[in-house]
């Protein structure tokens, strides 16, 4: 028994579906990305408190290699805190098809229902609504690209920072 082919707009209406999935996963990866650039600052910032807590114990007699580190440390810190602050910045995005504006095109449709040309403009309504979809998907895309990469330069210069505080903490061990 041969399979039976899907009408053109099953298929459009699968991409429509899928660009919502799409969207959904995107808005995901959105708040995921967002919650890792706040615990990345909140890391840093305590990070900064203690390497303050240590600064203050320094011994006035401390060399300058010890001193240099903790700079270079809190310099590295505030770094990341910058990163993960601007990953956390309000980025405009394309909105994906809202109710008025389905509406908008469903209501063009409606009125030519009945007519021989509705199969037609049936695939024209979806695929006009799959690019309104890729433009927003795009968007979003993008933006949340922009954020990964800020993390990504947030994670790389704190574990630049641990690396530091580590070597501060071994030396301040040694000296004494």
């Amino acid at each position: 028994m041969p399979q039976e082919i899907p009408a053109d707009h099953e298929i459009l209406a699968s991409v429509v579906s899928a660009c919502e999935f799409e969207y959904k996963d995107l808005v995901d990866s959105w708040r995921l990305l967002e919650t890792k650039a706040q615990a990345l600052s909140s890391v840093a910032g305590i990070f900064i408190a203690a390497a303050f807590a240590f600064a203050r114990d320094l011994a006035g007699g401390t060399g300058k290699p010890l001193k240099f580190v903790l700079i270079l440390a809190v310099g590295a810190l505030l770094l990341t805190i910058g990163y993960g602050v601007v990953a956390l910045f309000v980025r405009a995005v394309q909105s994906p098809l809202g109710g008025s504006g389905k509406l908008e095109l469903t209501d063009d449709l409606l009125i030519v229902r009945t007519s021989p040309e509705f199969p037609e403009r049936y695939r024209n309504f979806l695929r006009d609504q799959i690019r309104v979809w890729e433009r927003a998907l795009e968007s979003f895309r993008d933006a949340n690209f922009q954020k990964a990469r800020y993390l990504v330069a947030g994670q790389s210069t704190l574990l630049f920072a641990a690396f530091l505080v580590s070597i501060l903490v071994c030396l301040s061990i040694w000296s004494r």
